[in-house]
């Protein structure tokens, strides 16, 4: 498929195999026409919103999920697992997926497992899926009530990225795009963070800036990834904002999407450093335009603020508590340093710093809403 220009495409390089990145409008509605719907015939696993829409393409290759965080769990996985067997589907077919993070995890988890692993092709259509979770392989599962307990690794053979679904989000679901996207450049570097404002500040009106902000975030990303595939070392500083935020999802029973819930676990975690001591003057320097950039996006998410208010501190604790990235003893979370750069401190786990954990939450309505 032709793109645009070159530096709309790149190869990201994985033990699993190398993919390719393409970002293009239009790109989407060519390869339905292209492919007839899926990959070689193959299935095309879709967010059910849009079943009706590529029932005629698809035809009884269609799986539409209902793409909830509720049914992001192993039996959405075994039920996708035996439709994949009833269509006869062998380990040379390639599946497509389209949809945003929740149709992508349940793909990469069952296509991971399906035969001991087939292809797969991935449009993302949502803002935080372009920016993001799209490259990196990884698969979270919800099981038993805890959120991303289970998971692998599996990336996709191709990514094909079409800004023109950005158009048709809602407010809220392009805030945690952006949301997510800044955290990543945040962490990446000062660079990468100038680049994604400048293009960020236009994207609303300019799709070339759109599709910039959206290339900055991934080869941001794309670093991270390279450097520490299976989550180590670097690639665990994209952590920032996941702890308190996922906890925060389960808090409200995840009635603000992830980049939201992201987005406010930034502001948490701030609170927490600075009531810690962490963060010293250039630190406040650095982390003030991550910061404000955020406040201004959390303020255009309709009812945060009584969503934020109705968070039950019980669950909230129990649920940053069992996040999978703590150990036994001691909570492990990313937090800006002195300079303001990220690093992983542990903290003992006690009624002390649990304590904190939850003033630092609380803190968020004020800060943002004052």
């Amino acid at each position: 498929m032709a793109v645009s220009s070159e530096s709309d495409r790149f190869t990201i390089t994985s033990s699993r195999g190398d993919y390719e990145v393409v970002i293009e409008a239009g790109s989407f509605d060519r390869h339905m026409a292209d492919r007839g719907g899926a990959e070689g015939g193959a299935p095309l696993i879709c967010d059910a919103r849009f079943a009706e829409r590529f029932a005629p393409l698809a035809g009884d290759r269609l799986l539409p999920v209902e793409a909830t965080e509720h049914n992001k769990t192993i039996e959405t996985c075994a039920g996708l697992i035996a439709e994949l067997r009833r269509m006869g589907v062998s380990r040379k077919d390639v599946a497509t997926a389209v949809g945003g993070g929740i149709v992508q995890d349940l793909t990469t988890f069952t296509t991971s497992v399906y035969m001991r692993g087939i292809d797969w092709v991935y449009f993302p259509t949502t803002l935080l899926g372009m920016v993001d979770s799209c490259i990196g392989g990884k698969s979270a599962i919800n099981v038993a009530g805890y959120k991303n307990l289970a998971g692998n690794f599996h990336p996709p053979k191709r990514i094909h990225i079409d800004p023109t679904f950005v158009a048709s989000l809602a407010p809220d679901q392009r805030a945690g795009g952006l949301l997510e996207a800044a955290k990543i450049c945040f962490a990446r570097g000062d660079e990468a963070l100038d680049a994604f404002l400048d293009a960020a500040a236009r994207a609303g009106t300019d799709p070339a800036a759109l599709t910039a902000a959206i290339r900055t975030s991934l080869l941001s990303k794309k670093w991270f990834i390279e450097v520490d595939e299976f989550d180590r070392n670097e690639r665990l500083l994209l952590n920032f904002g996941h702890t308190f935020g996922h906890a925060l999802e389960s808090a409200v029973d995840f009635r603000i999407n992830h980049g939201v819930a992201v987005g406010v676990g930034m502001m948490a975690a701030f609170a927490f450093a600075r009531s810690k001591g962490l963060i010293g003057p250039a630190g406040e320097t650095r982390i003030a335009r991550l910061r404000d950039y955020t406040t201004g996006l959390l303020l255009t998410v309709d009812g945060l603020e009584e969503t934020l208010r109705d968070a039950s501190a019980e669950r909230f604790l129990a649920a940053f508590a069992s996040d999978k990235k703590h150990l036994r003893d001691a909570y492990v979370m990313v937090l800006p340093d002195a300079e303001g750069r990220l690093s992983r401190p542990q903290f003992p786990r006690n009624a002390a710093i649990d304590a904190a954990i939850i003033a630092a939450n609380d803190s968020v309505i004020r800060e943002i809403f004052r």
